[in-house]
């Protein structure tokens, strides 16, 4: 599903934060990041938390169905660091070994920031959350459902 148009996606103007994004609006230039991301293109995007607001790299090559999953991951992602939500669940050790050195490995912060991007990548079935676990599942659709909860009425949700 896509949550935007391929024009704004494109031209770096900011779109508003909708259900897919948890919220967070969108922006695709950002003129702090275009150096890290000109020369970091395998970074699709990333939660920026002093704006919050989601930010996409303009210059790799992901199709507009790749950038909704990057922007719904992020929005994701940020969304359980504004509410500090920690998932409730053990990574795999394929899991660990995938996140080995990338910054969001298990060690870092407790394993605060694996476990979310474990999660977020299982929200939008992204294959390298490897094996996941009923667990993960089933805390992922708590997380999302507590987010709606308390959302409702907040313009979010279609309501």
């Amino acid at each position: 599903m896509a949550i935007t148009n391929a024009g704004l996606l494109n031209s770096g103007i900011k779109q508003k934060g909708n259900d897919d994004t948890f919220g967070f609006n969108i922006v695709t230039n950002f003129p702090n990041q275009d150096r890290f991301f000109r020369d970091n293109k395998h970074v699709a995007g990333m939660f920026e938390p002093e704006t919050n607001s989601i930010h996409l790299n303009p210059f790799n090559k992901f199709t507009d169905e790749q950038k909704s999953a990057v922007a719904r991951i992020e929005g994701f992602r940020g969304f359980m660091s504004v509410n500090n939500i920690v998932p409730n669940f053990e990574l795999t050790k394929k899991q660990k070994k995938s996140l080995k050195g990338t910054g969001e490995d298990f060690e870092n912060e407790g394993g605060k920031f694996a476990r979310q991007t474990i999660a977020s990548r299982i929200l939008v079935g992204d294959e390298s959350a490897l094996d996941v676990t009923p667990e993960q599942r089933k805390e992922v659709d708590r997380i999302v459902a507590q987010f709606k909860a308390n959302n409702k009425g907040a313009g979010l949700l279609g309501d």
